[in-house]
């Protein structure tokens, strides 16, 4: 059972073995206005129900995007918060033993669903068209990231299984087609 998680404070999931059916969807991990150290605690109630609701053999995270490259895009905080988040959740998951826990970049994962490096500005709504396409259907980007990344890592983890609802997937790579 592989649990794909599209951390933030809106946190993406997808838990599903490789060749079946995935469900998948997203959580706000607290209030708006909730400080940050609400969020985190928010974070670890979530993955534990997580963790019991699938009893997952791997969790995955997309790397968290280092602080230079948000430069100008987000304030010092909301970096900050977003580095933490994972290796809390990842901390919390040791303790519910679940030590096999992963990150997968965002960029190898974007290239593997659309074939091609993402327009620059719309690599979201790309990636979410792409689900749409391949039958799912994510209340929003954060889930369609973490079904994305959770079709990656089902190839990455078991190449030999073609997940549930990715033949349109395998086959533009054959065929050169794009999404």
């Amino acid at each position: 059972m592989i649990l794909f998680l599209d951390v933030a404070t809106r946190t993406g999931w997808c838990a599903g073995r490789p060749g079946e059916e995935p469900e998948y969807g997203s959580k706000r991990l607290a209030p708006e206005e909730a400080p940050p150290v609400a969020i985190v605690a928010h974070s670890q109630l979530f993955i534990r129900e997580l963790i019991e609701t699938y009893r997952p053999n791997v969790i995955i995270a997309e790397t968290p995007v280092f602080s230079g490259a948000m430069k100008g895009k987000t304030n010092h905080k909301t970096t900050r918060l977003l580095q933490c988040l994972p290796w809390t959740m990842a901390a919390t998951a040791y303790h519910e033993k679940v030590f096999d826990y992963r990150e997968m970049a965002q960029s190898a994962i974007r290239y593997f669903i659309l074939g091609r490096k993402p327009t620059t500005g719309k690599a979201k709504e790309e990636i979410m068209r792409a689900m749409e396409a391949l039958g799912f259907d994510p209340q929003d980007d954060n889930a369609s990231d973490a079904i994305a990344g959770w079709l990656f890592a089902c190839n990455a983890i078991a190449p030999q299984v073609n997940p549930a609802h990715t033949t349109p997937l395998f086959e533009h790579k054959q065929a050169d087609l794009r999404f």
